[in-house]
């Protein structure tokens, strides 16, 4: 991993065989980055995707082991039980140009990926929803 520190967050390049779920974690965690937006291109030829089901409550996954190109990876960093969270949504496309996507589990980055890191000072919160049984944001309107 290679970053630059800019005005308003970080640039960062993931090399060659880093995870970018969890790189990105680790990264968040390093630097007390404790909410962001990410924003990122790049390819990957190991990924896993999810789809979450709302009826079981369940994210459905699907393991891909071929060449992709990252057409965009969007989502934000944000905390869960005091860890960095990263919860991030994907578009990719294979080498006869189908796309598709969905919830990035994990994605092995095959030649690079450069990802924009928009930081704030804010921390933001996720708590467990009993009625969905996922992290959603916590933004209660009385802390702000």
């Amino acid at each position: 991993m290679k970053y630059l520190k800019c005005d308003y967050g970080y640039l960062i390049c993931l090399e060659i065989g880093e995870e970018i779920v969890a790189s990105l974690n680790e990264f968040a965690n390093k630097f007390d980055i404790r909410f962001a937006q990410v924003f990122a291109i790049g390819a990957s030829n190991d990924v896993i995707l999810g789809s979450f089901n709302p009826i079981k409550k369940v994210y459905q996954e699907q393991h891909f082991k071929k060449d992709f190109e990252i057409c965009n990876l969007t989502g934000n960093i944000t905390m869960v039980n005091d860890k960095p969270f990263l919860h991030a949504h994907v578009s990719l496309a294979d080498d006869c140009f189908n796309s598709f996507g969905g919830h990035l589990n994990q994605a092995i980055v095959s030649a690079t990926c450069e990802i924009m890191l928009y930081c704030s000072n804010q921390e933001v919160k996720r708590v467990y929803n009993n009625d969905t049984k996922l992290y959603v944001l916590d933004l209660d309107s009385e802390k702000t």
